[in-house]
């Protein structure tokens, strides 16, 4: 790694004077940035850029500008420099489930955690006559209660590797469980391999799901359920990954799924043998599939909130070889082509504008979103 010279008025990289006002961002361009820091109570005036090959001028002068505010209020405060960083680690993405959204119609919320290992809490209640509705590819791992007082239960959701369908049965009220992507819940009968691609009833995979299924559907409100399930039942149900499969979970999605297996091979140091194997026991996929899954989660995304995003700039954006590429990726993932996508999803109001990237789960603040009738809370 080389160094870097000390701080100076002018940044040295992009040699432009930095603008201290710029809004945090993980920019189209950026790859990732890591400020290091060499002892928390002292500040000596270096950083090292990371991963900054496809960083334009604007996005390096901003992240110089950056160090140099936190240098002044250290100095001025003796400020934690590691809180003050925690702010700046990048977002995760926000996976999306557009048909299940569909299906709740005007029912639909979602409950989102600060957290490492939940993404969020969701529920709706399904308006239509069908029994059947889509699931689509987002590298995540849900549990699905079925809350109807007749026909209570549950169901374990590993990610599908293509559209498909899954049973919502009409009138019923549901409350979900997604996991963040590449987190698979601790079940002592099954592997992470055992879930992709697959649902299975929590009754064969759980000694307690009996209980748990009456509690979390005994409650009366949304936010009963998902404050019962943080307090009693997630700390159980979380398996432990490696650390090496948590950096590459990050990095993957740091860089939009645009990274090839060298390269995490380069970054981790270790064989591409030992990362996929490494990788599929932890996720269950391996992490090529992973890759594929994040870009196109990131693609649906940026279509259902950019009405004027053109192809061609979202398939450069992320990395295809070319809009071909792209579009036969996107449909072979969703059974839709992307316009096709964009003209479904224009119907529906997705719980999100600019909520493609999570907040981090360093942050603690308490917000409330509403977008058309759906409501979005941050923890």
């Amino acid at each position: 790694m080389a160094s870097c010279a000390p701080f100076q008025d002018i940044c040295p990289v992009s040699g432009q004077r930095p603008s201290l006002l710029r809004p945090f961002v993980i920019t189209d361009n950026a790859i990732a940035f890591s400020i290091i820091f060499v002892n928390t109570n002292t500040w000596i005036g270096k950083c090292f850029y990371l991963l900054i090959s496809s960083c334009n001028t604007k996005q390096i002068n901003f992240w110089y500008g950056t160090c140099i505010l936190f240098f002044d209020l250290n100095q001025k405060t003796g400020v934690n420099m590691s809180q003050l960083t925690s702010a700046l680690k990048p977002k995760g993405i926000h996976p999306l489930q557009p048909h299940f959204v569909a299906c709740g119609n005007d029912s639909y919320k979602e409950h989102v955690l600060n957290d490492d290992r939940i993404s969020h809490f969701y529920t709706f209640k399904v308006t239509g006559k069908e029994n059947q509705t889509l699931a689509v590819p987002d590298g995540c791992t849900d549990i699905v209660f079925d809350c109807d007082e007749h026909s209570r239960g549950a169901r374990i959701c590993g990610t599908t590797l293509t559209t498909h369908s899954t049973e919502f049965k009409a009138g019923h009220e549901y409350f979900g469980v997604r996991f963040l992507p590449g987190i698979v819940p601790g079940f002592s009968d099954l592997s992470a391999e055992d879930l992709a691609d697959k649902e299975i009833n929590i009754l064969d995979s759980l000694s307690n799901a009996q209980n748990l299924i009456e509690e979390i559907t005994s409650c009366t409100s949304f936010m009963q359920r998902t404050s019962l399930f943080q307090s009693k039942y997630a700390p159980h149900l979380i398996r432990d990954i490696s650390d090496i499969t948590k950096y590459m979970i990050q990095t993957i999605q740091q860089c939009k799924g645009d990274i090839r297996i060298e390269e995490l091979q380069r970054l981790t140091g270790y064989s591409c043998r030992t990362i996929q194997r490494m990788f599929r026991q932890d996720t269950g996929l391996s992490p090529k599939t992973f890759c594929r899954l994040i870009r196109f989660q990131i693609a649906i995304g940026l279509i259902s909130t950019n009405k004027k995003l053109s192809l061609s700039s979202l398939s450069l954006d992320l990395g295809y070889s070319d809009q071909s590429h792209f579009l036969r990726e996107f449909k072979s993932l969703s059974n839709m082509t992307p316009g096709e996508y964009k003209s479904y999803a224009s119907n529906i109001k997705l719980p999100m504008d600019d909520y493609l990237f999570a907040p981090p789960a360093e942050s603690k603040n308490l917000s409330t979103r509403r977008y058309g009738n759906h409501t979005n809370t941050l923890l």
